[in-house]
């Protein structure tokens, strides 16, 4: 579980919790409660380098604006 800052300029790092030599796939739910019923849509940022440590993320409404919120996450990889 993690909470997205939007004044988080380049996206809110979420550090790993194991070691991995390679990451295949992160996923990232929003667990936000957004009383106008828009939809929350999560951005992974993510690069791709051997033995990764963290990756960002960025949540936004459905008109594009960056907001705050809780989030779950997953890694798949090796």
């Amino acid at each position: 579980v993690g909470t997205a800052n939007a004044s988080d300029t380049n996206g809110t790092v979420v550090n790993l919790n194991a070691s991995f030599v390679d990451i295949q796939g992160v996923n990232v739910t929003p667990n936000v409660y957004n009383a106008t019923a828009q939809a929350v849509i999560a951005v992974v940022d993510f690069q791709d380098i051997p033995n990764p440590t963290s990756f960002k993320v960025l949540l936004y409404n459905s008109s594009g604006t960056r907001i705050s919120g809780n989030f779950t996450w997953q890694c798949r990889g090796t």
